[in-house]
């Protein structure tokens, strides 16, 4: 398969993946509080 100048880099295909400061294993009292504080201080985190 040859590669022309017009396929799209890896980056530009994977450029849709959210991107997060944190992420937080757990959603418990601990999970949750940790999450809660991380966003007051403008992290952008997920909790799984």
């Amino acid at each position: 398969m040859a590669v022309s100048i017009t396929s799209p880099s890896l980056a530009d295909k994977f450029s849709a993946i959210p991107e997060y400061d944190a992420i937080v294993i757990g959603s418990g009292m601990g999970g949750l509080v940790t999450a809660t504080q991380l966003v007051a201080k403008g992290a952008k985190v997920i909790v799984l």
